[in-house]
């Protein structure tokens, strides 16, 4: 998600290395919530967010996600309780992702 997130920022995407470095110290779930909070919100505490299209990043990352194994992706975003809101841009700007295994 965080390149997707780059690309529409215009910034150049991170290499996994990079991307290890910057978030070692963190848990899945903190990352998850770090990249959110630094990409989505402009003050976090006071709830104000940016401008980033939610919808573009999710275009984004599901042309990332057609190069990966499909299967373990999805059983990954279907699981996680954090992709919910994820899930539904992807939908948005696709079609509703079904729930028998069609990938």
């Amino acid at each position: 998600m965080n390149n997707a997130i780059l690309i529409v920022k215009g910034n150049k995407k991170l290499e996994k290395q990079d991307f290890e470095e910057k978030y070692r110290n963190y848990t899945s779930k903190e990352l998850a919530k770090e990249i959110f909070i630094e990409n989505f919100y402009t003050n976090y505490s006071e709830n104000e967010k940016s401008n980033l299209s939610k919808a573009n990043v999710a275009l984004n990352l599901s042309h990332i996600l057609l190069k990966t194994d499909k299967g373990k992706i999805r059983k990954a975003l279907l699981e996680d309780e954090y992709c919910e809101y994820l899930i539904k841009a992807i939908e948005y700007v696709t079609v509703p992702i079904p729930e028998e295994n069609l990938w």
